[in-house]
Protein backbone atom coordinates (compact mmCIF):
# COMPACT_ATOMS: atom_id res chain seq x y z
CA UNK A 1 0.00 0.00 0.00
CA UNK A 2 2.28 2.73 -1.32
CA UNK A 3 0.21 5.53 -2.90
CA UNK A 4 -3.16 7.23 -2.65
CA UNK A 5 -5.67 6.64 -5.43
CA UNK A 6 -9.00 7.95 -4.16
CA UNK A 7 -10.94 6.39 -7.04
CA UNK A 8 -9.71 2.92 -6.04
CA UNK A 9 -10.02 3.44 -2.28
CA UNK A 10 -13.78 3.67 -1.82
CA UNK A 11 -14.19 0.20 -0.30
CA UNK A 12 -12.78 -0.84 3.06
CA UNK A 13 -11.04 -3.77 1.36
CA UNK A 14 -8.33 -2.45 -0.95
CA UNK A 15 -5.80 -4.05 -3.28
CA UNK A 16 -2.08 -3.39 -2.78
CA UNK A 17 -0.84 -1.02 -5.47
CA UNK A 18 2.88 -1.82 -5.55
CA UNK A 19 5.26 -4.76 -5.42
CA UNK A 20 8.54 -4.77 -3.52
CA UNK A 21 11.64 -6.48 -4.89
CA UNK A 22 14.58 -7.31 -2.64
CA UNK A 23 17.83 -5.83 -3.85
CA UNK A 24 21.04 -7.75 -3.50
CA UNK A 25 22.59 -7.09 -0.11
CA UNK A 26 19.28 -5.78 1.35
CA UNK A 27 17.92 -9.15 2.49
CA UNK A 28 18.18 -8.32 6.19
CA UNK A 29 16.29 -5.03 5.77
CA UNK A 30 13.65 -6.77 3.68
CA UNK A 31 13.19 -9.36 6.44
CA UNK A 32 12.73 -6.55 8.99
CA UNK A 33 10.09 -4.92 6.80
CA UNK A 34 8.27 -8.21 6.36
CA UNK A 35 8.08 -8.56 10.14
CA UNK A 36 5.83 -5.46 10.19
CA UNK A 37 3.26 -6.55 7.60
CA UNK A 38 -0.43 -6.65 8.49
CA UNK A 39 -3.89 -6.48 6.94
CA UNK A 40 -4.86 -3.07 8.33
CA UNK A 41 -3.37 0.27 7.32
CA UNK A 42 -3.91 3.80 8.64
CA UNK A 43 -4.26 6.77 6.31
CA UNK A 44 -1.50 9.22 7.27
CA UNK A 45 -2.46 11.93 4.73
CA UNK A 46 -6.24 12.19 4.71
CA UNK A 47 -8.02 14.55 2.32
CA UNK A 48 -11.58 14.58 3.63
CA UNK A 49 -12.95 16.21 0.50
CA UNK A 50 -11.71 13.45 -1.83
CA UNK A 51 -10.88 10.32 0.15
CA UNK A 52 -13.27 7.89 1.82
CA UNK A 53 -11.08 5.81 4.11
CA UNK A 54 -9.22 6.43 7.34
CA UNK A 55 -8.39 2.73 7.59
CA UNK A 56 -7.83 0.32 4.69
CA UNK A 57 -7.82 -3.48 4.83
CA UNK A 58 -6.02 -5.91 2.53
CA UNK A 59 -7.16 -9.52 2.34
CA UNK A 60 -3.60 -10.76 2.63
CA UNK A 61 -0.89 -9.19 4.75
CA UNK A 62 0.95 -6.40 2.96
CA UNK A 63 3.64 -3.85 3.69
CA UNK A 64 2.52 -0.28 4.14
CA UNK A 65 4.23 2.67 2.54
CA UNK A 66 4.55 6.17 3.96
CA UNK A 67 0.90 7.09 3.42
CA UNK A 68 -0.56 3.73 4.51
CA UNK A 69 1.57 2.47 7.43
CA UNK A 70 0.77 -0.89 8.94
CA UNK A 71 -1.32 -1.36 12.05
CA UNK A 72 -0.65 -4.78 13.56
CA UNK A 73 -2.53 -6.46 16.41
CA UNK A 74 -1.59 -9.49 18.46
CA UNK A 75 -5.05 -10.89 17.71
CA UNK A 76 -5.99 -10.72 14.01
CA UNK A 77 -9.67 -10.70 14.97
CA UNK A 78 -9.09 -7.07 16.01
CA UNK A 79 -8.52 -6.13 12.36
CA UNK A 80 -12.26 -6.22 11.67
CA UNK A 81 -13.58 -3.88 14.41
CA UNK A 82 -10.61 -1.54 13.89
CA UNK A 83 -11.42 -1.19 10.17
CA UNK A 84 -15.11 -0.63 10.94
CA UNK A 85 -14.45 1.87 13.73
CA UNK A 86 -11.89 3.83 11.70
CA UNK A 87 -14.40 4.44 8.91
CA UNK A 88 -17.58 5.12 10.88
CA UNK A 89 -18.47 8.67 11.90
CA UNK A 90 -16.94 8.41 15.37
CA UNK A 91 -13.70 7.04 13.94
CA UNK A 92 -13.50 9.80 11.32
CA UNK A 93 -14.13 12.46 13.94
CA UNK A 94 -11.49 10.97 16.25
CA UNK A 95 -8.97 11.04 13.40
CA UNK A 96 -9.84 14.65 12.50
CA UNK A 97 -9.57 15.79 16.13
CA UNK A 98 -6.24 14.06 16.73
CA UNK A 99 -4.48 14.83 13.44
CA UNK A 100 -2.59 17.93 12.37
CA UNK A 101 -4.89 20.10 10.23
CA UNK A 102 -2.67 22.63 8.48
CA UNK A 103 -4.50 22.74 5.14
CA UNK A 104 -8.19 23.03 4.41
CA UNK A 105 -9.86 19.62 4.12
CA UNK A 106 -6.56 17.85 4.78
CA UNK A 107 -5.18 16.22 7.89
CA UNK A 108 -1.86 14.52 8.52
CA UNK A 109 -0.60 12.20 11.19
CA UNK A 110 2.92 11.08 12.08
CA UNK A 111 3.56 7.53 13.17
CA UNK A 112 4.17 8.81 16.70
CA UNK A 113 0.79 10.63 16.66
CA UNK A 114 -0.88 7.46 15.41
CA UNK A 115 0.30 5.65 18.53
CA UNK A 116 -2.01 7.84 20.63
CA UNK A 117 -4.96 8.01 18.23
CA UNK A 118 -8.19 7.50 20.25
CA UNK A 119 -9.83 4.28 19.08
CA UNK A 120 -12.36 1.77 20.29
CA UNK A 121 -11.01 -0.42 23.12
CA UNK A 122 -10.72 -3.63 21.13
CA UNK A 123 -9.61 -5.64 24.15
CA UNK A 124 -12.95 -4.89 25.82
CA UNK A 125 -14.90 -6.62 23.06
CA UNK A 126 -16.24 -10.08 23.85
CA UNK A 127 -15.73 -13.08 21.58
CA UNK A 128 -19.32 -12.65 20.48
CA UNK A 129 -18.75 -8.99 19.60
CA UNK A 130 -15.62 -9.89 17.64
CA UNK A 131 -17.67 -12.40 15.65
CA UNK A 132 -20.31 -9.73 15.04
CA UNK A 133 -17.59 -7.33 13.87
CA UNK A 134 -16.35 -9.86 11.32
CA UNK A 135 -19.88 -10.43 10.05
CA UNK A 136 -20.44 -6.67 9.68
CA UNK A 137 -17.10 -6.35 7.91
CA UNK A 138 -18.12 -8.99 5.38
CA UNK A 139 -21.37 -7.07 4.79
CA UNK A 140 -19.35 -3.98 3.87
CA UNK A 141 -16.67 -5.73 1.83
CA UNK A 142 -18.19 -4.66 -1.52
CA UNK A 143 -19.99 -1.49 -0.45
CA UNK A 144 -18.61 1.83 -1.67
CA UNK A 145 -18.20 4.81 0.64
CA UNK A 146 -18.35 8.43 -0.46
CA UNK A 147 -15.64 10.97 0.51
CA UNK A 148 -15.51 11.59 4.23
CA UNK A 149 -16.87 15.14 3.86
CA UNK A 150 -20.17 13.55 2.78
CA UNK A 151 -20.38 11.11 5.69
CA UNK A 152 -23.72 12.61 6.72
CA UNK A 153 -25.30 12.12 3.27
CA UNK A 154 -23.78 8.73 2.45
CA UNK A 155 -26.33 5.90 2.84
CA UNK A 156 -23.59 3.30 3.26
CA UNK A 157 -21.82 5.38 5.92
CA UNK A 158 -25.17 5.76 7.68
CA UNK A 159 -25.55 1.99 7.59
CA UNK A 160 -22.00 1.52 8.88
CA UNK A 161 -22.78 3.84 11.80
CA UNK A 162 -25.87 1.79 12.63
CA UNK A 163 -23.97 -1.48 12.47
CA UNK A 164 -21.18 -0.20 14.72
CA UNK A 165 -23.26 1.81 17.20
CA UNK A 166 -26.24 -0.53 17.56
CA UNK A 167 -25.27 -4.02 16.39
CA UNK A 168 -21.64 -4.12 17.57
CA UNK A 169 -21.69 -1.86 20.64
CA UNK A 170 -25.32 -2.33 21.68
CA UNK A 171 -26.45 1.29 21.93
CA UNK A 172 -30.04 2.28 21.21
CA UNK A 173 -31.76 4.23 18.46
CA UNK A 174 -31.38 7.58 20.21
CA UNK A 175 -27.61 7.20 20.38
CA UNK A 176 -27.47 6.20 16.71
CA UNK A 177 -29.50 9.19 15.61
CA UNK A 178 -27.31 11.43 17.76
CA UNK A 179 -24.20 10.11 16.02
CA UNK A 180 -25.77 10.80 12.64
CA UNK A 181 -26.57 14.37 13.65
CA UNK A 182 -22.97 14.67 14.80
CA UNK A 183 -21.94 13.57 11.30
CA UNK A 184 -23.91 16.47 9.83
CA UNK A 185 -22.24 18.97 12.15
CA UNK A 186 -18.80 17.54 11.39
CA UNK A 187 -19.35 17.65 7.62
CA UNK A 188 -20.32 21.34 7.93
CA UNK A 189 -16.86 22.17 9.33
CA UNK A 190 -14.75 24.17 6.82
CA UNK A 191 -11.70 22.12 7.82
CA UNK A 192 -13.60 19.04 6.60
CA UNK A 193 -15.26 20.18 3.38
CA UNK A 194 -12.58 22.75 2.49
CA UNK A 195 -15.10 24.90 0.65
CA UNK A 196 -15.97 22.09 -1.74
CA UNK A 197 -19.56 22.38 -2.97
CA UNK A 198 -21.90 19.63 -1.87
CA UNK A 199 -23.67 17.61 -4.56
CA UNK A 200 -27.26 18.68 -5.24
CA UNK A 201 -29.65 16.94 -2.88
CA UNK A 202 -26.98 15.87 -0.39
CA UNK A 203 -28.64 15.81 3.02
CA UNK A 204 -28.49 13.96 6.30
CA UNK A 205 -29.61 10.35 5.94
CA UNK A 206 -30.36 7.59 8.44
CA UNK A 207 -30.23 3.85 7.84
CA UNK A 208 -33.42 2.03 8.73
CA UNK A 209 -33.29 -0.54 11.48
CA UNK A 210 -33.81 -4.08 10.24
CA UNK A 211 -33.43 -7.61 11.51
CA UNK A 212 -30.01 -9.10 10.90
Amino acid sequence: MWNHNASKETQIVCEPDSQLHVRSGMEAKAADIWETVSRTHLNRDFTFGAQALAVAFTDGVSAGGRVWPNVAFEDQRFDYPFALWGNCTLGLLSYWWHASRQQSSKAGMTVRMAETLPVLDLHALSDEQLSVAEAIFEEFRLLHLQPACLADADPNRALLDRRVICDLLGFDEDVYRGVRRLAAKWCAEPSVHGGKARPPGARLVFAEQRDR
